[in-house]
C-alpha cells in the first residue's frame, strides 16, 4: 500500500523545526557534541522511518489473511530500507499501537478473525526476536541490548532456582530445656557494642 506522494526529509528542515535546545541530547537534532557520522546515521534512519511511514496506508485487515499480507509487506520493506524490524513497527504496520498488538496476541480479536490472528501475531514476534538474537549470538548488537529486548518485549525473564530443605542443627531429639539451655550459646553477641 503507497500513497501517491513521498516525504523527503532534509536536517535543515527539522532543525528548523525542532530547535531543542534544552532537555535529553537524545532529543536534541543539532547536538554539537555528536559526530557529523552520527548526526548522518540518525538523520539516514529517519529518513527512511518516513520512507517507510509513507508506503503505509491506512492499514485495514478483515481477514487473518489480509493481515499476513500487511505483516509480509512491512517485513519486505525493513529489507527494502534496511531497517530493523520491530514490534512497534509491527503494530504501526497493521494500523495500530504496541499496546493493542499484544491485546490481539492474547485473543482480544479472536471474536472477529478467529484465533488465527493470535497465532499470527505471535509468529511475527517470534521472528523478530529471532532476529535480534541473531544480532547478538553474530556480535552485531551487543548482547545486554537483547537482553534488554528480551525481557521487555519477549517475555523472557532471569530466573533463579532456590532449594531449600529443611536442615535442623537444634536436632529432632532435644527437649525445650535443652533447646533453652542452647539458645544464649546461640545469639551472635555485636562485640562493638560490648560496654
Amino acid at each position: 500500500m503507497s500513497k501517491e506522494f513521498k516525504y523527503e526529509v532534509r536536517e535543515e528542515d527539522i532543525a528548523k523545526r525542532v530547535p531543542n535546545k534544552h532537555g535529553s541530547p537524545a532529543m536534541r537534532v543539532n547536538d554539537p557534541n555528536e559526530s557529523d557520522e552520527k548526526k548522518k546515521k540518525k538523520m539516514e534512519i529517519l529518513r527512511k522511518l518516513t520512507e517507510l511511514e509513507s508506503r503505509r496506508g491506512i492499514a485495514k485487515f478483515d481477514s487473518v489473511e489480509e493481515m499476513q499480507i500487511l505483516i509480509e509487506n512491512y517485513f519486505q520493506d525493513c529489507v527494502d530500507l534496511e531497517l530493523r524490524p520491530t514490534i512497534r513497527g509491527l503494530a504501526s504496520a497493521l494500523g495500530t499501537v504496541y499496546n493493542t498488538l499484544n491485546d490481539w496476541e492474547r485473543g482480544s480479536r479472536d471474536a472477529q478473525l478467529g484465533s488465527g490472528c493470535s497465532v499470527l501475531i505471535k509468529k511475527s514476534k517470534q521472528f523478530i526476536s529471532e532476529y535480534d538474537e541473531l544480532l547478538a549470538l553474530e556480535n552485531i548488537d551487543n548482547p545486554v541490548l537483547f537482553m534488554f529486548r528480551a525481557k521487555n518485549y519477549y517475555g523472557m525473564k532471569d530466573t533463579q532456582d532456590i532449594q531449600i530443605s529443611p536442615n535442623t542443627p537444634l536436632g529432632d531429639q532435644l527437649t525445650p530445656e535443652e533447646i533453652a539451655k542452647r539458645l544464649p550459646q546461640d545469639i551472635p553477641v555485636d562485640v562493638d557494642c560490648i560496654e
